[in-house]
Order: C-alpha cells, then sequence, then structure tokens
C-alpha cells in the first residue's frame, strides 16, 4: 500500500468480503430495509478503513523524520519467539495461530509500534475482524477508560454506527484491539489499567486482544495472556532493512 488510492481499495475489498455477515449483525439493531443497511454499513466501515490505515500505514522513523512515510518503504516484519516457536516475518494471521490474548515484549526501540501497526494492516487483508488501534499512554485514567477509548476511536475514524452496534459487535467478537505502549502508562496507573484490560478481555471473550509492551513483572498475573518476545534480525533481515534505509546506495552496497 502506497497511496490513498489503495487504502481506498482496501477498504472496499473488506466490506465486499464481509459484507453479507455484518447484515447480520445489523439486522439485529437497525430497522433499516436490507438495501438501506447495506449502503449504511458498507459507509460506515470503508470510511472507517480509509481513515485508520491513512493514519497507521504512514509514519516518521528514526531514519526519515520529515514526511509520514508508507511503513513498508522501510519497515521490514519482525520475528516472534514463544518458548521453542519462532515466527519468522511474523503476520496478524500467523501470532493469532498461536494465541488471541496476546503480550507482545522487547525492548524500547525495538520496533514494537511498529509491528502492532503491520498487524493493523495485515489483518485488514485477511480477517473479517475490525482493528482498533489504541495507544495507551493517551488513555484516560477514569474507570472504563479502555471502552470509552474504543467508542470514541471508531467515532473519531468516521465509524458512525450506534452504540447498540457498537456493543453487539464486542459480544460477537467483531474487533481486534491493538493496545500500544503498556510500559508508557505511568508506573502509578499501571495496576489500574491492568485490571481494565482484564475488564475488557471478560467483556469481550471473543476480540482479539494485543498488548505491546518492554517486559514487565506485571504480565504474570494476566492468567489469559501468551507472552511473545520480538526476535532479533536475522542476517538476512537485517540486510532488507539496510537497503530500504534512505541513504546512498554505493555507501549501502559496501555496508552489505
Amino acid at each position: 500500500m502506497s497511496d490513498s488510492s489503495d487504502y481506498t481499495a482496501l477498504a472496499v475489498s473488506f466490506v465486499a468480503r464481509n459484507l453479507p455477515n455484518l447484515v447480520q449483525i445489523g439486522r439485529s439493531i437497525y430497522q433499516d430495509a436490507r438495501d438501506q443497511l447495506r449502503s449504511r454499513l458498507r459507509t460506515a466501515y470503508t470510511k472507517y478503513i480509509h481513515r485508520t490505515t491513512v493514519r497507521y500505514g504512514r509514519s516518521k522513523s528514526f531514519f526519515i523524520r520529515d514526511v509520514p512515510t508508507n511503513i513498508y518503504e522501510f519497515y521490514v516484519p519482525l520475528g516472534l519467539t514463544s518458548g521453542e516457536t519462532k515466527l519468522r516475518e511474523a503476520s496478524f494471521d500467523s501470532a493469532i495461530g498461536l494465541a488471541t490474548r496476546i503480550v507482545v515484549t522487547a525492548p524500547a526501540g525495538a520496533g514494537k509500534s511498529m509491528l502492532l501497526r503491520h498487524f493493523f494492516l495485515s489483518a485488514l487483508q485477511t480477517s473479517d475482524r475490525i482493528p482498533i488501534f489504541l495507544e495507551l499512554r493517551n488513555l484516560d485514567r477514569t474507570k472504563n477508560a479502555i471502552v470509552e477509548a474504543i467508542y470514541d476511536a471508531l467515532r473519531t475514524f468516521g465509524f458512525d454506527l450506534n452504540d447498540a452496534y457498537i456493543d453487539k459487535s464486542l459480544t460477537f467478537g467483531h474487533f481486534i484491539v491493538l493496545l500500544d505502549g503498556f510500559d508508557e502508562i505511568p508506573f502509578e496507573s499501571r495496576r489500574t489499567v491492568s485490571a481494565q484490560i482484564k475488564t475488557l478481555a471478560d467483556k469481550a471473550p471473543n476480540c482479539i486482544i494485543i498488548v505491546s509492551s518492554r517486559p514487565d513483572d506485571t504480565f504474570n498475573g494476566w492468567d489469559d495472556f501468551s507472552e511473545l518476545r520480538i526476535a532479533p534480525l536475522e542476517l538476512d533481515e537485517a540486510c532488507e532493512l539496510v537497503t530500504k534505509l534512505p541513504f546512498d546506495e554505493d555507501l549501502k552496497e559496501k555496508f552489505l
């Protein structure tokens, strides 16, 4: 995906692939005629997907600091490890093949946030669920803040369907909740946010929840979550990363 037309195509493809299932949820909430309902759902999902892919499909990086750039121009999919299992170039599908409640851990600067953005985009290409990306450092510290942030994020990006539809979708497991940066929450608030994440897991037992963080002993008490660790780059992965960097080509060739 490189430009707005690609984002639009992704939104159209997702809706075309999943509209029959979306209508089943919508019919239990709205009294619209079938064609009106299909139009309402198509508009809401297309708008949300287009706006979120524009938002999370581009970013600045350590090497590209001036202009937000399509992440795949500089991102190399990372590997994940869990015990003896290793996923090379982990995608959303391969990660949830191991668990549907996941904490991705790695030291600072290892690419956790980019990995979650990669999951966001790859989920839209293969899944029948809608991803929601929340940066935990921006979270209010009030009760039910995460659940309220889910509603706010959907509306902010154009998902203008009513609360009853969102509630039903949470129950059905229609969402993928990506919670980025648990380690960026102030220490005095982590217990509260941890409790909210557990509450969300209970409220939406069929939704997929993925959290990113530096390693933290807090996760030992998250019985429903599996910890996946970002693996160091293999040689071929490091070489691929170098080829994508905006440096002099001759210099890159010598380095490689």
